[in-house]
This record gives structure tokens, sequence and C-alpha cells, in this order.
């Protein structure tokens, strides 16, 4: 079941949902405010599994340096500026020595 979901990146819609339980936080058991309650939410232990497998999937990944270094999307430590900026730093390396860049985006 986890090798399809993996093969399909496919994560079951019955998976996502939680059953949210209201606990009472300790020494408010006599408040009448909704404040007294901490919200625990419930997950399917089916969802957790493959969770944990995917943190352990992406571990091993990123310790053994697998990632290319032009990914920024899922990488820790990164973002969306730290890809603009080396794209500025391609551009700016490209016109210094004297070439041509030219950039065509997609979304």
């Amino acid at each position: 079941m986890y090798n399809v979901c993996l093969r399909t990146v496919c994560f079951p819609k019955i998976w996502k949902t939680a059953k949210l339980k209201p606990i009472v936080k300790p020494g408010k058991e006599t408040c009448e405010d909704m404040t007294k309650y901490r919200p625990i939410s419930l997950l399917n232990t089916a969802a957790k599994v493959l969770d944990k497998v995917l943190s352990r999937t992406m571990h091993h990944v990123f310790s053994n340096n697998l990632m290319s270094k032009n990914q920024y999307g899922f990488t820790p430590q990164t973002s969306t500026v730290d890809a603009v900026m080396a794209l500025k730093d391609y551009v700016q390396s490209s016109i210094d020595d004297g070439q041509y860049a030219a950039v065509i985006s997609l979304d």
C-alpha cells in the first residue's frame, strides 16, 4: 500500500482527515470559557507511518548529499529568494564575462 502511495505520489484523502478531541487544560476544569480546551488531532495510524517513511527518506537524501544543489523546493533552509539570487548571480557573471543571458520563466 505504501509503495503504491509513493509510486503514484498519492496521499489518500481519508488519511488527511483527523478526529478532533477537545481536552480540558489542567487547572481549568471549572472554567466556563472555551479557552479551557486544548484541541488534539487524532490522525490515521497509516498516515503517520507513511509520513515517517517520507521523513526517513528525506533524511537519507539530505544526509548523503543526493539532492541537486539547484533544488530549492522542499529543501530545508532554502526558499524562492535563494533561487532568485542564484539566477541573479548567474546572469551577472554572464554579463561580466561579456556573454549574453536570456531568462524564460514559466509559471
